[in-house]
């Protein structure tokens, strides 16, 4: 009995050894699996290989995907990111210091060039203008000076040669055109500068006139010495012989219709001749 027992039991096992195999691996994939010690193990390996060859080598190849996602730790790519900005931030800095260097030295170096350079290409303009205005102003005053020297307007031609010669003093023609001009006007002036002779007319009858006398005289030689004296001076004179009971020779300045008009030129007459001149009616 006791052997029929174990061998049910043995059988019992063998049965439940079979169904707890089957039941472990129904439905799953056959796997090879090692011990924890082992896995642990060939991680720790892998990753110090990993991490060794890391810090050695590059990468041998780059993989991107359809995403744009570039195969590689992401230390490797931290590391390329941060170098590239370094890079970037270099380049940069060296444009903007370009740039702030060049600024600088256009502002204060060429800028201030161009201004002179352009300030004196104006100033060269503006000569050359008013030198051709200079020039047309010349010709102006060379043609009216001609034209009046030619109709003996000797004043006007002096006029017009003078600011000639003063807009080109080197030019020889106004010059030699001013000499003759003022040679005319010295002559013209020396010409009115000798008094004319007035003329002397004697009266013997009366006139019934108004007469400013200007001197008194018995004697008629005396009278005539005044009367020549003044027609020196290109004034007219009269000489009114002694009538009646009058004995005196009277030379007279000047005659008049009324006493109001010999009374109007006395005074003009009394600042050459003082006061002692007086009115006659004749």
């Amino acid at each position: 009995m006791a052997k029929n027992i174990d061998e049910s039991e043995e059988n019992i096992n063998d049965e439940n050894q079979e169904f707890n195999d089957i039941d472990e691996n129904f439905g799953l994939p056959e796997l090879d699996i090692e011990p924890v010690d082992k896995i642990e193990e060939t991680t720790y390996s892998s990753t110090e290989d990993e991490s060794e060859y890391s810090d050695t080598q590059e990468p041998s190849e780059t993989y991107v995907d359809d995403s744009g996602y570039v195969s590689g730790t992401y230390a490797d790519q931290a590391k390329e990111s941060s170098s590239g900005g370094k890079v970037a931030g270099i380049i940069i800095t060296v444009i903007i210091i370009l740039a702030s260097a060049g600024g600088s030295y256009y502002w204060f170096f060429m800028r201030p060039k161009q201004i002179a350079e352009e300030k004196a290409k104006q100033e060269l303009l503006a000569k050359k203008e008013a030198d051709k205005r200079k020039k047309e102003d010349y010709d102006k005053l060379i043609s009216a000076g001609d034209d009046q020297f030619g109709e003996e307007q000797w004043s006007e031609a002096h006029s017009s040669y003078s600011q000639a010669s003063a807009l080109f003093p080197d030019e020889e023609y106004p010059k030699d055109q001013l000499a003759i001009v003022q040679g005319k006007i010295d002559e013209i002036e020396a010409l009115n500068a000798k008094p004319k002779i007035g003329e002397i007319e004697t009266i013997s009858q009366a006139t019934k006139r108004y007469y400013i006398i200007g001197s008194s005289s018995i004697d008629g030689d005396l009278a005539m010495d005044f009367a020549v004296k003044i027609t020196k001076k290109g004034e007219n004179v009269g000489i009114i012989e002694p009538y009646g009971k009058n004995k005196y020779f009277r030379v007279t300045l000047g005659n008049y219709d009324t006493w109001q008009d010999a009374e109007n030129a006395l005074s003009s007459f009394s600042e050459a001749y003082g006061n002692s001149i007086w009115i006659l009616k004749y």
